[in-house]
């Protein structure tokens, strides 16, 4: 599994990629020409106004990717909506009880598969 190292820009997302061994440029040219397969995690907590756009914002960016929603036990219906959102790259994720942010991103941390891991807030648009 990737660590979070050294941080890129790509469609307005932030990514972190792992590898100590190569400077900077030459990961972007990495991450460019290989097409790496990346991991979005997205932590939430009561984000109902804004879970859809980031969801559809993320889907956008033209990477093969996964995205796994992590869900620490919102109290305003942002459960609900995250079960309505479909796709094969979406993993949902459930606290049943609230943990904080670290933890959801833990668990959400378990559950990549990708190059290349990503964390996007939940109400950040």
């Amino acid at each position: 599994m990737p660590s979070p190292f050294e941080i890129y820009l790509i469609d307005n997302i932030f990514c972190f990629y792992f590898n100590l061994n190569l400077n900077c440029s030459k990961h972007l040219n990495i991450i460019m020409k290989t097409n790496p397969k990346l991991s979005i995690v997205i932590p939430v907590y009561n984000e109902k106004d804004t879970i859809d756009e980031i969801v559809r914002r993320v889907q956008n960016v033209k990477f093969e990717k996964e995205i796994i929603i992590i869900d620490d036990c919102s109290n305003d219906g942002t459960r609900d909506k995250i079960k309505r959102i479909s796709g094969s790259n979406i993993k949902k994720l459930f606290h049943e009880k609230n943990k904080g942010k670290g933890a959801a991103l833990r668990t959400g941390f378990q559950h990549v598969s990708g190059d290349i891991v990503i964390i996007q807030d939940g109400d950040m648009l």
